[in-house]
């Protein structure tokens, strides 16, 4: 039985949201980065030494080839390098999905879709066409079992929260970067820790039971970071908050407060005088 496999689902769920505006980017960030580049780099440089060994061996000694391959395995390993120290300075998690997430997630994609879907709902296969009405629209319930797309759905709504709320931090220039990183940190760490879970899950049903508890308890640990986040940022501004507001509207209206203030002030003073 699938979760929620009405061919009539009319809304996107946290799972085809979580697809469209991190999918394809997460596939890549969590399942490569440095360590491809060491490896490309690596492979490079052994092709530089068999070309120069060639060059030896045939006695017609060229180093454009071994320069070439050298240079570029070098540039890569250096790459690979850097861009690891950046990732460990940013509080990337160093856990990487598995072969089944990563398979579970080419699936999930190649059903919905990867791209972003905004056109999609709403252009002229909007929710609400004929066509749309006629076929359903394709979400990621329908090809999740029931209990593993349950799980699934509801760390995908945390993840995505917890995107909103970073975005809404920045804006409100509330928490520092390391704290930003941090909590962007851990929750790529939760929602790859439950991709991994979930597609253990889907691959082999008869683990799940000792598997759903971990799941559970990964999704519980999203939310209560969401909520802990979020209570962080509506909680009343600091003076560290408002001396930090460069807006020109704050200002202003700091200003004219001020002014407004000044004036009643210098009313009631004229009224004592007169008394």
């Amino acid at each position: 039985m699938l979760f929620n496999s009405s061919n009539t689902s009319k809304e996107p769920s946290s799972i085809d949201r979580f697809f469209w505006t991190t999918g394809s980017r997460a596939l890549g960030r969590y399942s490569t980065g440095a360590g491809a580049m060491y490896i490309v780099g690596a492979v490079q440089l052994a092709t530089a030494l068999i070309f120069l060994g060639i060059s030896f061996a045939t006695h017609k000694i060229t180093f454009v080839l071994p320069t070439i391959f050298g240079l570029v395995g070098m540039l890569l390993l250096g790459v690979g390098y850097f861009y690891n120290r950046m990732q460990k300075a940013a509080g990337t998690s160093e856990i990487r999905l598995t072969a089944q997430a990563r398979k579970l997630m080419y699936k999930i994609g190649a059903h919905i879709g990867w791209q972003d879907q905004a056109a999609y709902w709403g252009g002229s296969y909007s929710r609400n066409s004929w066509w749309s009405n006629l076929m359903g629209v394709k979400t990621a319930s329908q090809v999740l079992n029931e209990g593993t797309g349950k799980i699934l759905e509801d760390g995908c709504f945390e993840y995505n929260r917890l995107c909103g709320l970073q975005k809404l931090a920045k804006e409100k220039q509330r928490g520092n970067a390391a704290l930003l990183n941090q909590v962007r940190a851990a929750a790529e760490e939760g929602i790859i820790g439950l991709l991994n879970q979930v597609a253990l899950m889907e691959e082999t049903p008869e683990s799940r039971l000792a598997i759903q508890s971990q799941a559970i308890q990964q999704v519980s640990k999203l939310r209560e970071l969401a909520t802990r986040f979020e209570q962080s940022l509506v909680q009343p501004e600091t003076i560290t908050d408002r001396l930090s507001s460069t807006t020109i509207m704050d200002n202003l209206l700091e200003q004219m407060r001020h002014e407004s203030q000044a004036r009643v002030e210098l009313e009631e003073f004229d009224l004592n005088e007169k008394a």
